[in-house]
């Protein structure tokens, strides 16, 4: 008798098959992974920019559902979601010293403070703080981001009535 060893057909074709298999599942997961790495990315770069947004702008008035206000001084909840830290700017004319402690944001001049010379409409005095959900805004005179209102516990009085009415719905008016 003689043994003659052939391998069966059906095992290549199986093994092809597994192995392209494989492979379309390499690729898959390849891609889904690069989907996911560019969601993740677009998703940090929004995060960055509500970050970012401390530089340009202390505090982002459209986040602040106002508590307490009299004329041009306000006192609400921030409600953004770069919450976590605190910001601020104080000026007086058109000199100005920001404050930014907050996870990501660039260094300003001197660290997480510094000055600036900028002119932002020259108000007399302006301030803008937001130290982790508290907010607090003034100016004199009162402008486009601190409008004139008053409020009292949550309830606002003027320039419109309700309760728990956020600052960009003051400021749209």
């Amino acid at each position: 008798k003689h043994w003659i060893n052939i391998p069966p057909v059906r095992a290549a074709s199986n093994h092809a098959r597994e192995s392209e298999e494989a492979h379309n599942l390499r690729s898959l997961t390849k891609t889904t992974h690069h989907a996911n790495n560019q969601q993740t990315e677009h998703n940090n770069q929004l995060v960055l920019n509500k970050i970012m947004l401390c530089c340009n702008d202390a505090v982002d008035e459209e986040n602040i559902v106002l508590c307490c206000a009299l004329c041009c001084v306000h006192c609400g909840i921030y409600t953004g979601c770069d919450c976590p830290g605190c910001s601020g700017k104080i000026g007086t004319c058109c000199l100005n010293c920001e404050v930014c402690c907050k996870p990501g944001a660039p260094c300003l001049p001197c660290g997480c403070c510094g000055p600036r010379i900028v002119c932002d409409g020259c108000a007399i005095c302006k301030i803008q703080l937001q130290a982790f959900c508290l907010a607090i805004t003034a100016g004199f005179p009162c402008d486009e981001e601190v409008p004139p209102a008053v409020a009292v516990a949550g309830i606002t009085m003027y320039p419109e009535c309700g309760c728990c009415v956020p600052l960009k719905q003051i400021m749209n008016r």
